[in-house]
């Protein structure tokens, strides 16, 4: 069984990066056997979306992840008016609706939602993830997507 967790940041102003794990089931803890990032080019933001989209959808057709789960922003505790929030908000739904398109099981998930799927909290699924991004010798920046990835290891439709 192949899963697939992407999680969605903007690392420079104004153009989001999409980063992607694939595991596969392993003991005691999943294995990591692909990672990706997907960014835009410096065009207008509607295009950027469109590439985001075009290549996430790619991606899940060569890579045929049974589950995809999409790391959903964690709700602020007051509200923001700046920019970025919104746009990550957009780059996450384009990359759901391209992965939806290949990959029937998708779903989004904050990280609370997931802790509650893989029935623990969101803080153990995050140590979970940091030993396998350890194990697989990855950076911390591909933590959100790793803990997307158990969300889709523990997700059922």
């Amino acid at each position: 069984m192949r899963l697939m967790g992407i999680a969605v940041k903007l690392e420079t102003e104004g153009r989001p990066t999409a980063r992607a794990i694939v595991i596969e089931p392993g003991t005691p803890n999943p294995l990591i056997v692909d990672s990706f990032a997907l960014t835009g080019d410096d065009v207008d933001f509607t295009r950027q979306l469109f590439e985001l989209s075009q290549a996430t959808r790619s991606r899940s057709a060569a890579l045929k992840p049974e589950r995809v789960v999409i790391a959903r922003a964690d709700f602020p505790p007051t509200g923001s008016r700046k920019e970025g929030p919104k746009l990550r908000l957009l780059a996450e739904g384009a990359i759901a609706a391209a992965a939806r398109e290949i990959v029937t099981e998708t779903a989004l998930a904050t990280g609370l939602e997931i802790g509650q799927w893989d029935g623990t909290s969101k803080d153990e699924v995050k140590a979970k993830a940091k030993v396998m991004l350890r194990a697989a010798g990855l950076p911390q920046k591909w933590l959100e997507a790793t803990m997307a990835a158990i969300g889709a290891l523990a997700y059922s439709p």
